[in-house]
């Protein structure tokens, strides 16, 4: 037995009739292309993503069905195009679930911690919310800190609750011990859905926090906070009620699918990205399985953008950036700017500590032309100042 399949031990089989449903579809859709867990557990060597499902909705919050979302979404995954890239995906089936919640997020911890180590990028379907706490320990003991970018029409804290529950996960990650949490975003809130009390929290905790609003003038411009993130993670709640039905929380304002779609793209480009979580699809309040196609093109996008990276940070050559100075004249002060000739992205030099060491941090285009034309600081430049 190799090492992979000590895995065996934390996931069942994908069912047979997901596999016999397999054999009508043609040799280059996804479901006839990726390593599936069926008779025999695969061989992921030289693999670079695996699919798991997690069927649990024990501590759904008015989302009760979620649990069978990783089944439903899985088949309509199989049935999109394969890429044309050699890059191996497996399925390694669904999470047996644990005796209780907790349990059943510690086992998935367990699993991600054992693939990230070999890695190998994790694409987790849930199941409720709080599943992303199971998701987050995966990073444990891996002498790094993490940063989080996490897509959700509300914020989950509440420190009133001690017991894990989708409605307060985020309260057990913020204060989780060892702390190795770097950052976190929160995008697409809505904020009268939002306790103002807990955004001062985030404020002072230096978290960021991009509502729906501003994340809809320009949805490009998030592509800089999520290439900063580690563990990348979507409450389809995110999503308006119209594109995505199948949510118990869904309202009528929200992302719409093409949004969510290039977001979870933009997760999949960054080189630093290592584990995706969707949680929350519930397909028994879908409509002609709109949410689980969205859920299942999301998932896609993803593996889209990993098959597009081009490993441009950190910098491996200088040779492969543009450097541009910028001088602020009021200030006296020189702000440096590196453009990848390889993706084209932005990057701004920052100070780290008081030793006069520095660090490079995403931006965009925009933030650039800003710092030259007004002379205005990019806001990742000042709160990594502060």
């Amino acid at each position: 037995m190799n090492d992979f399949e000590s895995l065996k031990n934390f996931l069942s089989p994908v069912k047979d009739s997901m596999i016999e449903q397999n054999e009508h579809l043609s040799p280059y859709q996804l479901g006839n292309t990726m390593l599936i867990n069926a008779k025999r557990f695969p061989d992921l060597e030289d693999t670079k993503i695996a699919l798991i499902g997690v069927g649990e909705e024990r501590n759904a919050n008015n989302n009760v069905g979620c649990m069978d979302a990783p089944d439903l979404v899985r088949k309509e995954l199989y049935a999109l195009s394969s890429f044309d890239f050699p890059t191996k995906i497996a399925d390694l089936g669904n999470l047996i679930i644990g005796a209780t919640p907790c349990d059943t997020n510690f086992a998935l911890g367990n699993v991600l911690n054992f693939l990230l180590r070999n890695e190998i990028i994790p694409i987790i379907i849930g199941g409720s919310n709080d599943l992303m706490y199971g998701q987050f320990l995966g990073y444990n003991d891996m002498e790094m800190e993490v940063a989080i970018a996490h897509a959700d029409a509300k914020l989950d804290v509440s420190f009133l609750q001690e017991e894990l529950a989708a409605n307060n996960y985020l309260s057990h990650i913020f204060t989780h011990s060892p702390n190795f949490l770097r950052n976190f975003l929160l995008m697409g809130y809505q904020t009268y859905l939002v306790d103002y009390n807990l955004l001062k929290i985030l404020e002072q905790m230096k978290f960021e926090q991009v509502r729906l609003g501003s994340l809809q003038e320009d949805y490009r411009e998030m592509e800089p906070f999520v290439r900063d993130a580690d563990l990348f993670s979507i409450d389809m709640s995110v999503v308006r009620c119209s594109e995505a039905p199948g949510n118990g929380n869904a309202s009528p304002n929200g992302l719409f699918g093409n949004e969510i779609c290039a977001l979870a793209r933009y997760a999949g480009m960054s080189d630093k990205v290592s584990s995706f979580g969707l949680y929350e699809v519930n397909p028994h309040l879908d409509l002609r399985n709109q949410t689980t196609q969205l859920a299942a093109q999301i998932i896609w996008y993803f593996m889209d953008g990993v098959m597009g990276r081009v490993g441009d940070y950190p910098i491996i050559s200088e040779k492969d950036f543009l450097k541009y100075t910028v001088h602020f004249q009021s200030e006296n002060n020189n702000i440096e700017f590196y453009k990848s000739r390889k993706s084209s992205r932005w990057w701004v030099k920052v100070p780290k500590g008081n030793k006069g060491m520095h660090q490079l941090m995403p931006c965009s285009y925009s933030e650039y032309e800003a710092a030259a034309s007004f002379e205005q600081y990019p806001e990742k430049w000042l709160k990594a100042v502060e």
